[in-house]
Parts: C-alpha cells; sequence; structure tokens
C-alpha cells in the first residue's frame, strides 16, 4: 500500500501519457490508410452478432451469476487455489445456463479455438520459468543485470534498472520479475544507498510498460487471438512506443518516488 501510494501520480501521469500517444498513434495509422474512422458507431457486425447471441443471454438468472462471479473473486483474494475456484464456479454456472449437454458442449467449443492455443502457451511458459527458477538463473540473470553497469553510474543505478527493466519483461512474467528478480535488485540498490522503495516502484512501472507485449504472458496471445494479430506485427508496431513511454516513466518515478 505505501508503494501504491507513491506510485499514484506516476499512475496518473502513465494513463494520460498512453490516451496521448494512442491519439498520435492513430492518427499516423490513417495517413497511412490502414484506420478509417467510422461515422456510426454502430458496427453491422456488432448489431448481427447481438441478434445472433440472444438466445444464449440469461437475463432471468443475472443476479445469480454475479454473485457467483463475485464469490469466485473473493475466493481468489483469500487464498482458495485459481484452478480449484474456477473449476467449481464453471461446474455450478454451465449447467445452471445451459441445461442440456448438447448446448453445454456447445459453448465450451465455441470458446475452445482460443483457449487452446493460450493453454499451449501457459504450460510452456511454465516449463520455461520453473527451470530457469529452479536452477537459480533468476539471481544470475539479475547479477548479470548489474555487473554491466559501469562503477559511475552507481548513483543512479536505480534508473539504469528501471530502463532495462522494460525490454526485459518482454520475456519474462510478472511472477518471475517482482518475485525473482526485484528482490535481488533492492539488496543490490540498498548497498549504493538507494532506497528500497525507489527501486521496488522502478521494477513496478517497467514492468507494467513492457509487460502489455510479454512472450510468455497467456494474456497477452488471448488479447492479440481475439483481434486477429499476430505477436510480431505487434510488436513491432508498438515497440518504439512502449521504450519511449517506458524511459519517461522511469525518470518521472526516479523524481517521484524517494
Amino acid at each position: 500500500m505505501i508503494l501504491y501510494r507513491k506510485l499514484a501520480p506516476v499512475q496518473v501521469v502513465s494513463l494520460i501519457s498512453s490516451f496521448v500517444v494512442l491519439y498520435f498513434a492513430s492518427r499516423a495509422e490513417q495517413k497511412r490508410g490502414l484506420f478509417t474512422p467510422a461515422e456510426d458507431t454502430r458496427l453491422v457486425g456488432q448489431i448481427s452478432a447481438s441478434e445472433e447471441t440472444k438466445p444464449l443471454r440469461r437475463p432471468k438468472l443475472f443476479w445469480l451469476n454475479l454473485s457467483i462471479t463475485v464469490i469466485l473473486i473473493v475466493s481468489l483474494f483469500i487464498g482458495v487455489p485459481s484452478y480449484i475456484a474456477f473449476l467449481i464456479a464453471c461446474a455450478i454456472v454451465l449447467p445452471l445456463n445451459y441445461r442440456t449437454v448438447k448446448e453445454q458442449n456447445a459453448r465450451i467449443k465455441d470458446h475452445a479455438g482460443d483457449l487452446l492455443v493460450n493453454v499451449y502457451t501457459v504450460v510452456g511458459a511454465g516449463a520455461l520459468l520453473g527451470i530457469m527458477d529452479g536452477t537459480g538463473m533468476f539471481n544470475a540473470l539479475a547479477t548479470a543485470i548489474v555487473s554491466v553497469i559501469p562503477a559511475q553510474l552507481n548513483s543512479v543505478i536505480h534508473i539504469v534498472v528501471g530502463l532495462l527493466i522494460t525490454p526485459l519483461s518482454w520475456l519474462l512474467n510478472a511472477d518471475a520479475m517482482i518475485y525473482g528478480i526485484m528482490p535481488v535488485l533492492v539488496d543490490v540498490g540498498v548497498q549504493y544507498g538507494v532506497s528500497p522503495h525507489t527501486v521496488a516502484a522502478m521494477v513496478v512501472v517497467g514492468r507494467c510498460l513492457g509487460g502489455g507485449l510479454c512472450l510468455t504472458t497467456a494474456s497477452t496471445h488471448l488479447g492479440l487471438a481475439l483481434m486477429g494479430l499476430n505477436f510480431r506485427d505487434a510488436f513491432k508496431a508498438l515497440f518504439k512506443w512502449i521504450l519511449l513511454l517506458g524511459t519517461a516513466m522511469v525518470i518521472l518515478t526516479a523524481i517521484i518516488v524517494k
């Protein structure tokens, strides 16, 4: 909570900056002829999709479904394992909303295409991160990052770390970054007289800005799949903006968080 309060101004500036970047990026795409603003915000595809999905809606069960969703979220916060919570919730909600096995199978198959790809990605990323954690590669990686920083930059080591974290977040997910690398970097920062809050803030800011294109995060691939994009094209279009925002936010964080 202490760290979050210190980062609140950075979060506000980051949000505003993101909208500014999105505006200029959309203008650039429009000049290239790759984006045309719609005169009518009501899209035909959305209207037809809405008509097609109307029989699948369960308005009479809205509050019951909402209650189950709230209970599910609360159970995650109090420490119930996610796979158990989601399994029980699915076993309750699916037959509650769709009574026949045929209807239930249809709902599962309708979403299976997007889910299966992400299951493979998560399993592969879990294996990779498990190996890196069990072999001590995280500590070695953090040590290697610090070792390449010249001694003349010891007084600004937290800024250098923040600048390195953003591109590193394209490869490592949040758990690996926060639980594996950040504790080592905090210890190193303390040795050079940098506040633990400052180093932690650098890691969090750099991770948040670079995490949207993390290769080992399932939500990245899920979002790209839903938009019909591949990772390579998204990376080519966004990496320069992420580095630009990352650099600006890291410098701002160094000024605000002491």
